[in-house]
């Protein structure tokens, strides 16, 4: 699973699970990255994103939506964006490998705006990304 479900969230998940089978055992591993799960000999696994095509059975979970975040000191330095163009100027930490990611904005009257967004750090780990932000 991603490092970011390495708290509560899935450890009180698991709770009650592990109470009503004494027998079982787990092995939990938490990567952002994604590995050849096959390779890994990994039963099961929880992942964030598009998948890729695969021969791997997967059953969708939830939509988390995402949000866009800015630490408030950052604000006052850089200015409080009026208009989505102004996003391009703001430094932007990434969650990905990529330094260029897009962004899809919707208006309030359905509008789609995509913007081209390049990362000034870019992290593998949401909890660096956190961090980062805070």
């Amino acid at each position: 699973a991603p490092v970011g479900f390495s708290g509560p969230l899935l450890c009180e998940a698991l709770a009650p699970l592990l109470s009503t089978h004494p027998g079982l055992s787990l092995t939990l591993f938490f990567q952002d990255e994604q590995i050849d799960l096959v390779e890994s000999r990994i039963d099961l696994a929880i992942r964030v994103g598009r998948q890729e095509d695969s021969s791997l059975v997967a059953r969708h979970i939830v939509n988390w939506r995402l949000l866009l975040c800015a630490a408030p000191a950052y604000l006052a330095r850089a200015g409080l964006p009026s208009e989505p163009q102004q996003l391009l100027a703001l430094d932007w930490i990434g969650l990905h490998l990529e330094r260029i990611q897009h962004l899809v904005l919707q208006g309030p009257a359905g509008v789609q705006q995509r913007l081209r967004l390049e990362s000034r750090v870019t992290c593998n780990n949401i909890l660096a990304s956190r961090q980062f932000t805070l």
